[in-house]
């Protein structure tokens, strides 16, 4: 007597279950939030300072909601929010910039928003609405502010390209070296930045360069196929926390997508930096 065989998978089945595979990696990978901590250790800071950054959200349909970003900003109980700017993008309707304004006004009912703009959002009206709802804007700005007991320095630039003579010390006074100071910009320039002498220069702009691999790092950075394989990780400016001179460089991967949501093991994010007394 015949054994009876197993019938195999209809093929129909094998690529549903795929497509089902990849929608859900698609998910996780584009609307799903992680925290990133970070923790900086500095003689100029006396008591922890918790310091929650956000950018590159270019808010749309498939992009991930204002109010989970608030929800989560607000479990880590920061004292300051920095808002890096491309928070909606170029061709955005006008209700999805009122969102976005919205958006980032709610935030200062969390503790105060620091915020400088990228290339997206330069709409002026939204620039003034921030301005008139407590939004510290920071266009080639600099405050000095007390939090819990330390003193901090914040630059802040709304120049996102610069021509070959860009020079930072032409712009504002050097910082006081006694105080702990920050540079907020929206591309992370490091040659334009390293020599102003910020002890901490925080950024977005690069998405994370959108894809990421497990031990090879970022597929293409600076028209280059997986760099890291090539040379120091500490090179490729993509995000994370990156030495610095006289201090350090933060790049956030961002919280969206532009043009096309397709992020891969670059989750969107809210980065939480700590700046702590020195051990």
């Amino acid at each position: 007597m015949r054994k009876k065989t197993k019938k195999k998978p209809h093929i129909l089945i094998k690529f549903l279950a795929s497509l089902v595979v990849l929608c859900l990696l698609w998910y996780i990978n584009n609307l799903t939030l992680k925290t990133t901590n970070v923790i900086i250790y500095s003689s100029k800071i006396h008591s922890e300072v918790k310091i929650a950054a956000i950018s590159d959200l270019h808010y749309d349909r498939l992009s991930v909601s204002g109010s989970s970003v608030r929800k989560r900003i607000e479990k880590q109980n920061p004292d300051l929010i920095f808002v890096l700017g491309d928070m909606y993008s170029t061709g955005s309707s006008s209700e999805d910039i009122e969102k976005t304004t919205d958006f980032i006004i709610s935030l200062s009912d969390i503790c105060p928003v620091y915020f400088v703009p990228g290339e997206h959002d330069d709409d002026i009206e939204y620039l003034v609405k921030l301005k008139n709802n407590d939004i510290n804007v920071m266009d080639y700005k600099c405050q000095k502010i007390w939090v819990d007991g330390n003193q901090l320095e914040i630059y802040g630039i709304d120049n996102v390209y610069f021509s070959d003579t860009f020079n930072l010390e032409n712009e504002f006074p050097s910082p006081d070296s006694s105080i702990f100071s920050i540079l907020l910009a929206h591309i992370p320039m490091y040659r334009y930045y390293q020599n102003f002498g910020t002890d901490l220069t925080v950024c977005g702009d690069t998405h994370g360069e959108i894809v990421q691999l497990p031990f090879l790092g970022c597929v293409r950075y600076n028209g280059e196929w997986f760099p890291e394989l090539h040379g120091s990780s500490d090179d490729v400016y993509d995000k994370g926390l990156f030495k610095y001179i006289g201090g350090y460089m933060f790049i956030t991967s961002g919280l969206g997508n532009y043009p096309l949501p397709l992020r891969f093991y670059n989750r969107p994010e809210v980065a939480v930096i700590t700046l702590a007394p020195s051990e």
